[in-house]
């Protein structure tokens, strides 16, 4: 009776393990993920504000155009 009592609790201290494994990988994975995320966000932010400068820059080249 001892000897599975030790085998339970041995078991299931490792099947705790496991599962807070499990949830540190998914933690990870979200964390990545959201990472990812605010690279992408980053980026679509860079490449408006260069479309806004190239659109500013055409705007004052025609502008000084149409003045001379």
């Amino acid at each position: 009776m001892i000897h599975l009592k030790i085998n339970y609790e041995a078991s299931l201290a490792i099947l705790e393990r496991e599962v807070e494994g499990e949830l540190l990988s998914i933690v990870a994975v979200a964390a990545a993920a959201a990472v990812a995320a605010a690279v992408a966000a980053a980026a679509a932010a860079v490449a408006v504000a260069e479309s806004v400068a190239v659109a500013v820059a055409v705007a004052l080249a025609v502008a000084v155009e149409v003045a001379v």
